[in-house]
């Protein structure tokens, strides 16, 4: 709330956006603090021209398009956040954003190249097009003659709508041009979809923190079971102390199910890059 108070909010938007940012940081595997979500948020916000309001729309856009299609939340919220700007001022909805991230995603599988390089297609779209149409209004009349081309003539088409350096962008618009409607589709339709996918989440956090608490559960009595017991004894008092430490170890392990309500323990359970507790 705080966060969201400096950058120029009032008390009741504030809390608004905290919601919604405390939502984004708990479906995101990239941002550890909600004070980051806030940032994002308020960059999307500022760009589309909208209030803190909006900002239930845009959680719920990037979970209904990152459910159906080839981008993670995080990707396209990345993504988002690097076009949004560009997108706003060639006329773009922040739905028609989101589809044409996509898309582009789907056949290049780079956010960098799709996001970095769009804002270039827009730009010369309208100053070859003008008021002729929106961007997207234009790029799906295009769509159409793209698929009268030959392979040669596509090339030429890209280069003449979107510049040689861009034409690998324009091309997979036009290739996924059903992709990007489907996801626009979504992102329309999205009410109520980042809170289906924060159950979700919550669903599959409980799953993984019963299963790792039968394999705690197994791991103790196996040790006990075993003949490292007899050997840590026939250490002596030593040995002993060592057993104890052990055992200590392993029932702190079964604590960690307490941990299940917060977001920290899920965002990082089952990592490959996170160490599991060490015994």
């Amino acid at each position: 709330i705080a966060s969201a108070h400096r950058a120029g909010y009032d008390i009741r938007q504030s809390m608004a956006l905290a919601e919604e940012a405390l939502k984004m940081s708990s479906l995101s595997f990239g941002m550890d603090n909600a004070s980051d979500a806030v940032s994002r948020l308020k960059t999307i916000l500022d760009s589309f021209g909208e209030s803190a309001d909006f900002a239930s729309s845009i959680n719920d856009g990037l979970a209904a398009v990152a459910g159906s299609g080839p981008a993670d939340f995080d990707t396209l919220a990345q993504g988002m956040a690097a076009l949004s700007e560009s997108a706003s001022c060639a006329g773009l909805s922040f739905e028609e954003t989101l589809g044409l991230l996509s898309g582009a995603y789907a056949v290049l599988k780079d956010m960098d190249q799709v996001a970095g390089g769009e804002p270039a297609i827009f730009s010369m779209l309208k100053e070859t097009y003008g008021s002729a149409g929106d961007v997207y209004g234009i790029l799906d009349e295009l769509s159409g003659v793209w698929n009268t081309l030959d392979a040669p003539s596509r090339e030429t088409f890209a280069i003449s709508n979107a510049g040689d350096a861009q034409k690998e962008v324009f091309a997979a618009l036009m290739d996924n041009w059903a992709g990007v409607e489907s996801a626009v589709s979504s992102a329309q339709d999205s009410f109520g979809a980042a809170d289906q996918a924060s159950a979700l989440c919550l669903d599959s956090l409980s799953a993984k923190t019963a299963v790792f608490q039968n394999k705690v559960a197994q791991l103790s009595a196996a040790l006990m079971d075993s003949g490292i017991l007899r050997f840590f004894l026939d250490l002596g008092s030593s040995g002993a102390s060592a057993l104890n430490s052990l055992s200590e170890k392993i029932s702190a392990l079964g604590s960690l199910g307490a941990l299940a309500g917060g977001a920290f323990a899920f965002k990082n359970l089952g990592r490959a890059n996170h160490s599991v507790v060490p015994l």
